[in-house]
């Protein structure tokens, strides 16, 4: 912003992201999860980061947490 303020919120694909003061997105857990999916369904992370404005070493660490979360729960679970 020109006039040195910071949003207190942004659009991503068409749902409101929360924006902290400092500047940094606070982004909602329900859309980390449609980042990852998209990525999971054939999206490239760098494009994907793109798209929605972040980091791509942030939307990497997304799918690491997501796949390691699913490790987990195959493990509890145990084989089908």
């Amino acid at each position: 912003m020109l006039d040195g303020m910071m949003p207190e919120e942004t659009k991503v694909w068409g749902f409101t992201v929360p924006v902290s003061s400092a500047g940094r997105r606070k982004w909602p857990e329900a859309r980390r999860d449609q980042v990852v999916e998209k990525i999971n369904n054939g999206a490239g992370i760098r494009e994907t980061a793109e798209e929605i404005g972040a980091n791509k070493s942030l939307v990497a660490l997304w799918v690491k947490k997501a796949e390691h979360l699913m490790r987990l729960v195959s493990a509890m679970i145990g084989p089908s």
